[in-house]
């Protein structure tokens, strides 16, 4: 809905915005996963509410049927990249995942797309982005993570209206924030009582 970039305008003394910011409803669009983990599933689940047609995945790492029993179609990155209205992103950074995402895969994206990270900067080539965002070549991106935190202040990103920024707080929220601490206290108990960690890094 670009509400951020309505209330600086309206802020600004602006009005009737949407004559000249084109917007596209969820319902019956293409969300792609990049990254299929426990967080990537939670996402899903609470997209579902939306009506996306459809729900584009891509992790070779994550079995097909683990991602068909979810209602969601696994694909190749490209495939996903050029058929998805909304791309989420939730991978680790890695020597894998480093920069995957760069000009090569942003030129693949529709005009109308949004990219969405909240995993890691370094998994998008972020000059490549601002240069995509420069061009209007994608419809904007909403970023909780960059290259280099905090963000400088001579980012080209700040002076941007096609793209909304957070400071990797996308998680925080009072109550996850205790539910965090309280995981935690409760993996090294487990452990030092002999057991397995009940929350383990890899158990995908």
């Amino acid at each position: 809905r670009k509400i951020a970039f309505k209330d600086r305008m309206i802020r600004k003394g602006e009005w009737n915005l949407h004559s000249n910011q084109l917007n596209h409803r969820m319902k019956g669009a293409v969300l792609g996963l990049i990254g299929y983990g426990a967080i990537a599933k939670r996402f899903h689940e609470k997209t579902s509410a939306f009506g996306f047609s459809k729900v584009l995945v891509y992790d070779p790492f994550i079995k097909r049927e683990i991602i068909t029993n979810k209602g969601a179609s696994p694909t190749d990155l490209n495939i996903l990249l050029s058929e998805s209205d909304y791309i989420s992103i939730h991978v680790p950074l890695n020597d894998t995942s480093k920069k995957m995402i760069g000009e090569k895969q942003l030129n693949l994206m529709k005009k109308n797309s949004i990219l969405i990270n909240t995993s890691r900067g370094g998994v998008i080539d972020q000059q490549a982005l601002i240069d995509t965002l420069q061009k209007k070549q994608i419809a904007g991106a909403g970023l909780d993570v960059f290259e280099k935190e905090p963000i400088p202040n001579n980012s080209p990103l700040l002076k941007l209206d096609n793209v909304t920024l957070s400071d990797h707080t996308g998680w925080y929220s009072e109550e996850s924030l205790k539910e965090l601490k309280t995981k935690a206290a409760i993996n090294v108990l487990a452990v030092l009582k002999g057991g397995q960690p009940i929350y383990p890094v890899n158990n995908l």
